[in-house]
Parts: structure tokens; sequence; C-alpha cells
């Protein structure tokens, strides 16, 4: 008797087939590493600026954001990038917790 093939396309209870989740759990595994892989590149920038310059490439490859501000405490350094121009730094409140001594 032939196989017909019916146990590898079984359907889960959430619509994916076998394969269809096992790819994704790959595909899920990969991202988190290449996240991983560029997190760490950071630690080995240098330099505020260049952490900073580094940082904003990579979080715009990741999520969308209008503005984001790094702050480093020791020496006290503030850099902040926007997404538009003019740039808008949000409700006032936002801006004495960028800019605060």
């Amino acid at each position: 008797m032939r196989d017909s093939g019916f146990a590898a396309q079984q359907v889960s209870r959430h619509g994916l087939r076998r394969g269809e989740r096992i790819a994704r759990h790959l595909d899920m595994a990969l991202f988190d590493s290449v996240l991983a892989a560029e997190v760490r590149a950071l630690a080995s920038s240098g330099s505020f600026e260049k952490l900073f310059d580094m940082f904003s490439q990579f979080l715009s490859q990741v999520i969308s954001y209008r503005w984001m501000a790094l702050v480093m405490d020791n020496p006290r350094q503030v850099a902040l990038h926007h997404r538009e121009q003019p740039p808008r730094l949000g409700p006032p409140v936002f801006r004495p917790a960028i800019f605060a001594d």
C-alpha cells in the first residue's frame, strides 16, 4: 500500500502544516540570533558617537519610531535622532527627562 503523504500534510489546530511550523520556528531563531549579534557589535563601538550612529541604524531596521534619545551619565552626553523634519520632541513632559541634569 502506498503512503498518500497524509501525515506530512496534517494541519495543526492553528492552521499550519508541520513544515510551516518548523520554518516559522527557524525564522524566529535566526531573527533572534541576528538581533543578538547586532547588539553585541554595539559593545565594540568605541565611542559615544559611534555607538549612537550604530544604534540608530540598527533601531531603524527593527522598529519604526518618531524620535529616540540616548543618554550617557559619565561623562554626560545626550544624542537625539529624529525621523522627520522639523523634529518634534513629543509632549513637553518628555523634554526634561531627556535633557535633565
